[in-house]
């Protein structure tokens, strides 16, 4: 098959030999993704607060040809004909045109997307107003082990065409088995409900709680689509040129990523972790990606992010691991919290916009409650003087990695270090100082630093140490370390195994939703590109092997991996492959950090 990138009046083909997708979202926690054989594809909807998926599928016969990315849209040729998807912003809605009248069908499958219930799904299709309206009940059923058959929710489904839209009911159910999830080990057989064969040229699918709405959705949107199309091309974003043309339209597309992943609304504020299964706000994972954004000068939404975060902190200082929360506490987002506070701040003042954006009072209310915060993260989460985090707290979440670990040493150094230079008091230079001694009398041994203490096991978290707090060695030393874990980490195709490869525990290819491979060989993209970075920074002449494949291996990931144009969240250390979550925002965030430092630092 081929992939086409046509962006800005640039394009670039290849032939791939790998499944592949595509994804568009509308920005409000909808989206839309086809190609890839996942339960978590078709046409998913967020409705009060909930992530609903409403479209199984819209299929046509005929061999798949080419698939071009757009980024505003999409489209397929298939047997002869040309298929275009695209969302308007803000609004649940989904806009499917062939460039002649073709049949398709439609396929079903009204649920949140981890409600495997098979049971209790009743579907009632009527025509109104010459719309088709698929009205969906989910009730309870007790052969899905439920106390009553009270009904859950109804969501409506309406279906607005053009003059030529014909519509014919089909009304059944059918077996549809994902290869992709039976391959990642999740559940993956399912009755979806075939529901019509609909003919035309143009045709808009819209959902929602009430008929009313969805029906005034479904119209506005038909009636409006060349003002709605011109409006989201507006939205992309401009990148800075560069001059190798594969990295530059990869680079527009990890901005498009992580914007497209961004959700900005009044009640609604969060970057989604990743799609199509994360559909969540993972303050790690968020406040990470914040980086991306200031280098495309973003700073109302990083403020308004930050600000965000920083009310949302617990009673023992940190932040919490993701909204909806979860259990699993998060040793290290307050760190990097405290890292995004001051790089915002940083580049507003060299561009002389501090002012701008934050009046003093405004800088003081914030970098006293960053005071409070460490005070009680520090009291709470310390011991022998060093920052300590509970199993699963860290990144590395999949894997019972406790104790003092270091990159939440860097994380805490990097906290003094701030407020140091934020304060002027001197308490915090002499915190970081003791610190400093411990993590390089304890950590360091001359060669490398540990991962953590009481475990040799080598992994790839020294470069997140490096990356958050430089000072804890001299650059000599640093090149030092890096030249004598590299051998044990470094993955011929250009990644960074998350365990030291002759480990016996090493797994070589990715187990799926069994997380053995997750923190114990699968190569993560955003640590990758992160680690290029330090190596960059570090001695980039030295290092420049290693550097120039990373960056290859990102950029071939992102343009002609899993789901087009956008950055997975890992790969299998065997071969370079688009596994796990398909757009993963840290990923294409620190892909654009990575872009930067090499072209325009």
């Amino acid at each position: 098959m081929r992939i086409a990138h046509n962006i800005n009046n640039k394009r670039i083909e290849k032939e791939v030999a790998v499944n592949t997708g595509f994804l568009l979202t509308n920005k409000s926690g909808g989206f839309f993704s086809l190609g890839l054989d996942s339960k978590y594809s078709g046409f998913f909807c967020r409705l009060g607060g909930k992530v609903f998926k409403i479209i199984e599928d819209i299929k046509r016969e005929g061999s798949l040809k080419c698939i071009t990315n757009n980024v505003w849209n999409v489209e397929r040729q298939r047997g002869g004909l040309t298929e275009s998807f695209f969302m308007p912003l803000h609004t649940n809605a989904l806009v499917y045109e062939v460039n002649k009248i073709a049949h398709v069908e439609l396929l079903l499958d009204i649920r949140e997307p981890y409600d495997d219930r098979q049971w209790g799904r009743n579907y009632e299709i009527s025509i109104e107003k010459k719309n088709v309206v698929v009205k969906f009940t989910k009730q309870n059923d007790f052969r899905d082990g439920e106390q009553s058959d009270k009904a859950e929710y109804t969501i409506y489904l309406v279906i607005a065409g053009d003059e030529n839209l014909q519509y014919e009911n089909i009304a059944e159910w059918i077996k549809k088995e994902y290869e992709l999830d039976k391959k990642r080990g999740s559940s993956f057989e399912r009755y979806i409900y075939k529901a019509a064969k609909l003919s035309c040229k143009k045709i808009v699918f819209s959902a929602a709680y009430n008929k009313e709405e969805a029906i005034e959705i479904a119209e506005h949107t038909i009636s409006d689509i060349d003002k709605l199309k011109e409006v989201k091309k507006r939205s992309q974003h401009k990148v800075k040129d560069v001059s190798d043309d594969e990295v530059k339209l990869a680079l527009h597309c990890a901005v498009n990523s992580v914007d497209e992943l961004l959700i900005n609304e009044r009640t609604n504020l969060g970057i989604y972790a990743g799609l199509p299964w994360f559909f969540q706000f993972w303050t790690r994972d968020e406040v990470i990606s914040l980086k991306s954004l200031m280098l495309n000068d973003r700073f109302n939404i990083v403020r308004e992010l930050l600000i965000k975060e920083l009310k949302s902190a617990a009673l023992d200082g940190r932040l919490p691991n993701r909204n909806p929360p979860a259990e699993i506490g998060s040793a290290d987002s307050l760190g990097w919290h405290f890292k995004r506070w001051y790089d915002l701040i940083e580049v507003l003042s060299k561009k002389g916009l501090l002012d701008k954006y934050f009046d003093q009072k405004n800088l003081i209310r914030i970098i006293n409650r960053l005071i409070i915060s460490l005070k009680l993260e520090s009291k709470e989460h310390t011991k022998e003087g060093f920052a300590i985090n509970s199993s699963k707290e860290t990144w590395m979440d999949s894997i019972d990695r406790y104790g003092i670990t270091i990159e939440i040493q860097a994380l805490r150094l990097s906290m003094y270090n701030i407020l140091f230079d934020l304060t002027q008091l001197e308490i915090y230079n002499e915190m970081k100082n003791e610190l400093k001694n411990k993590v390089r009398e304890e950590f360091w041994d001359g060669n490398c630093l540990l991962d953590r203490i009481g475990d040799p096991v080598i992994r790839p978290n020294v470069f997140i140490a490096a990356y958050i707090y430089p000072d804890l060695l001299t650059e000599k030393e640093w090149e030092t370390c890096f030249e004598n874990i590299l051998p044990k980490l470094w993955l011929n195709w250009g990644g960074l195994s998350t365990i030291d490869k002759y480990n016996e525990k090493f797994c070589d290819s990715y187990t799926g939703e069994d997380p053995r491979s997750y923190h114990t060989g699968d190569s993560w993209f955003w640590i990758n590109n992160l680690a290029a970075i330090v190596l960059y920074r570090t001695n980039k002449i030295k290092f420049q092997k290693y550097i120039k494949k990373i960056l290859t291996a990102s950029t071939d990931e992102i343009l002609w991996g899993g789901m087009i144009g956008h950055h997975a969240e890992l790969s299998s250390a065997a071969e370079l492959r688009s596994e796990g979550c398909f757009s993963q925002a840290w990923s294409s965030a620190m892909y654009i950090e990575l872009i930067n430092e090499i072209y325009f630092s």
